[in-house]
């Protein structure tokens, strides 16, 4: 839809509730993924907007069930693309000891309810990364910072000016040596 600013703003007020609506339904579906209400709302807005860049009036679809689909996908999207992070968070949860010198990730998360503050999280990553006795080279340290700071396999692999199968391939190695390094026994 090409248009001004204001009939922009007016679509986005408009089907706003629908986006507020789906983006709850994931999140309670999926609480336990570790994402906040505002993470699936963001992405949900961010539908909205593609929608009304996308939308072809000559389609046989009203507006409404395109931004839906539209929206519906990109939760799914954002769920896919994220389905590792949402196990690390799992598994990171129940783990009683990240380094052998006795410090707890309990410590780290024992102020969060159900789910992990991102920032300790991706503190906690870093610093595992950083240590030199893992020797993480310098695109797996990237492709960790990238993919717990929210980005998909897509945005990465942009970011690290790679095609997207060699970024799938370093990421899953990455993840295989990180898992290795977690095994270590609690």
């Amino acid at each position: 839809m090409d248009g001004d600013v204001g009939a922009r703003e007016a679509l986005l007020m408009k089907y706003a509730g629908i986006a507020k609506s789906l983006a709850n339904e994931y999140y309670e579906k999926y609480s336990s993924s570790g994402f906040f209400p505002d993470d699936f709302y963001s992405i949900a807005l961010m539908a909205v907007n593609t929608a009304i860049d996308s939308y072809d009036m000559s389609k046989n679809s009203t507006f409404f069930s395109y931004c839906y689909t539209i929206i519906n996908n990109s939760l799914k999207r954002f769920l896919k693309d994220n389905h590792l992070a949402i196990k690390f968070r799992k598994q990171i949860l129940s783990m009683d000891h990240l380094y052998e010198g006795g410090n707890t990730l309990h410590d780290i998360v024992s102020y969060y309810d159900e789910t992990i503050d991102r920032n300790a999280l991706l503190q906690t990553f870093m610093e595992l990364i950083q240590n030199e006795k893992y020797s993480f080279s310098l695109n797996e340290k990237r492709i960790i910072s990238y993919f717990l700071n929210g980005l998909s396999m897509k945005e990465i692999s942009v970011q690290m000016e790679i095609a997207l199968d060699s970024c799938y391939r370093l990421f899953k190695r990455t993840i295989q040596k990180l898992r290795n390094i977690l095994s270590i026994k609690k």
